[in-house]
């Protein structure tokens, strides 16, 4: 909430998202909600912070995604 009252005041808005753990949905939320509070003037750029993961891990949480042949 308190970015949605800064992004008023500034010329970049960075959002640095989580890889494999915020949703996409909850990222688009995000952002339509930054683009309406920013001038109309300043930018809005997003970030992936992407740690490296174990293979295990990965399949793990992205596993269902693909499909196995």
């Amino acid at each position: 909430m308190d970015a949605l009252y800064l992004a008023q005041h500034v010329d970049v808005i960075v959002n640095v998202v989580r890889f494999g753990t915020t949703s996409q949905k909850e990222v688009r939320a995000t952002l339509r909600e930054l683009v309406e509070a920013k001038q109309d003037n300043a930018e809005v750029v997003a970030l992936l912070n992407a740690e490296p993961q174990s293979q295990t891990e990965t399949r793990r949480r992205f596993g269902s995604y693909y499909i196995r042949a």
